[in-house]
C-alpha cells in the first residue's frame, strides 16, 4: 500500500522546465514554488516519465 505524505509536491515536467529556464514566463514562479516548498520540509517528487521528458526537453533547446 502507498500513502501519500499530505506536505508532498509533484513536480511535472513543464514546471521543472519553467523552474530550471530563466527565459521562460513562469521560471520565477515555477522557481519560488519549488523553493517555498523545500523550505517548508515537504517531500518534493518527481518520476521517470518526468526526468525523461524533461531530458528531451533540454536537448530541444539546447540547455545542456
Amino acid at each position: 500500500m502507498v500513502t501519500m505524505d499530505d506536505k508532498a509536491l509533484f513536480v511535472d515536467t513543464i514546471v521543472l522546465v519553467y523552474a530550471n529556464v530563466v527565459e521562460t514566463p513562469f521560471h520565477e514562479r515555477a522557481l519560488a514554488t519549488i523553493n517555498a516548498a523545500h523550505e517548508a520540509g515537504w517531500t518534493i517528487w518527481i518520476n521517470r516519465q518526468v526526468i525523461l521528458e524533461y531530458q528531451a526537453a533540454c536537448r530541444s533547446v539546447d540547455m545542456g
